[in-house]
């Protein structure tokens, strides 16, 4: 499909995409083919044409806006939940997500942000005055952050009587990601800044606060996202690579030209980790290995082995595994 509004890994073979039309596609990464979610109550994966949307995390639960109706569906059974008049005053709504557990959904628009449960009953409200790129990202079941333009950053939890905001600035068009207790913040510099282990949980850490930074992209970062495991950092820039970095030690892991003609604009991680689904801004889709060349190599051979309980053969193979490492030590394998 067209360049897509949401995307979700629903498992380490599929990804499931809604774009303009409303229509709900998923990609069979093994067979590189697209195809309508046909389900009981949603056939041919129909939801109307629509401005914005947003996936929960398993992909289960889809938010999309169509004109003034904000619609709730559950993909697995096919219910929907519509919302009347939910067009702010503006009339732009920039952002729909969910927080982890999809129990809530916020959304940010050009002067106002609300959260809802899953059933469609507003939670609470704030006003907002939104610029352009304006973005939303939860960090746990009741705290998110609002990117606003490029310079700032509204870090909001939610109380029991309202939205609590504290306002940071920063220069970046990615929310700063948290993970494992550390800040992830990308520059449009083209910088990646990690933060310490366990350190500050504000939003906007002073550079004393940084255990080192990642300074490869050629142009400013567009997206970044963490491996399921924590470990692995990948970021997508306007220069048209994608990179892998490990979190250990700030060491870069290598380099995808991912999108040499385009810009790359969205990342996934497999569930498993075991690759990166990379979403240029014209509609190009690559699916990118995160196992070293060798590793698959090394474990293809021992699957073998293990399949015909021939331990010369399994040597034999594991010999050659070794020698592609020597000839070839970083390389990693990019499928289309």
């Amino acid at each position: 499909p067209a360049m897509p509004k949401a995307i979700v890994a629903v498992d380490a073979r599929t990804v499931r995409a809604v774009c303009a039309d409303g229509v709900v596609h998923e990609l069979d990464l093994g067979r590189g083919r697209w195809a309508p979610l046909d389900r009981n109550g949603l056939p041919g994966g129909r939801l109307g044409s629509l401005a914005i949307a947003g996936f929960s995390r398993d992909g289960r639960m889809v938010a999309s806006l169509h004109g003034a109706v904000l619609a709730i569906t559950d993909l697995d059974t096919g219910a929907r939940v519509e919302l009347g008049a939910t067009e702010n005053q503006a009339g732009r709504t920039f952002r729909l997500a969910w927080n982890d557990d999809a129990s809530l959904l916020g959304m940010v628009g050009a002067d106002v942000v609300r959260v809802y449960t899953r059933a469609g009953e507003l939670v609470a409200a704030m006003p907002f005055q939104a610029r352009e790129y304006a973005k939303i990202t939860w960090y746990g079941a009741d705290r998110f952050v609002v990117l606003s333009g490029v310079n700032e950053v509204h870090d909001c939890v939610l109380d029991g009587s309202g939205i609590r905001v504290t306002r940071q600035l920063t220069v970046s068009t990615v929310a700063p990601i948290r993970s494992s207790g550390r800040w992830i913040l990308p520059g449009l510099n083209g910088s990646i800044g990690v933060s310490k282990v366990g350190g500050i949980n504000a939003l906007g850490p002073t550079p004393d606060d940084f255990e080192f930074i990642l300074n490869r992209h050629r142009d400013y970062a567009l997206c970044a996202e963490v491996s399921p495991d924590g470990t692995v950092l990948a970021t997508g820039g306007a220069d048209g690579t994608v990179r892998l970095w490990s979190l250990a030690d700030g060491a870069p892991l290598t380099t995808f030209a991912t999108h040499p003609t385009e810009q790359g604009s969205m990342l996934l991680w497999l569930p498993d980790g075991s690759g990166i689904v990379s979403f240029g801004n014209l509609g190009q889709v690559r699916l990118l290995d995160s196992v070293p060349l060798a590793t698959r190599l090394a474990g293809d051979a021992a699957a073998a082995a293990d399949a015909t309980g021939t331990a010369g053969d399994a040597h034999t193979a594991t010999a050659h595994a070794a020698t592609a490492a020597t000839a070839q030590p970083d390389a990693v394998t990019s499928r289309r």
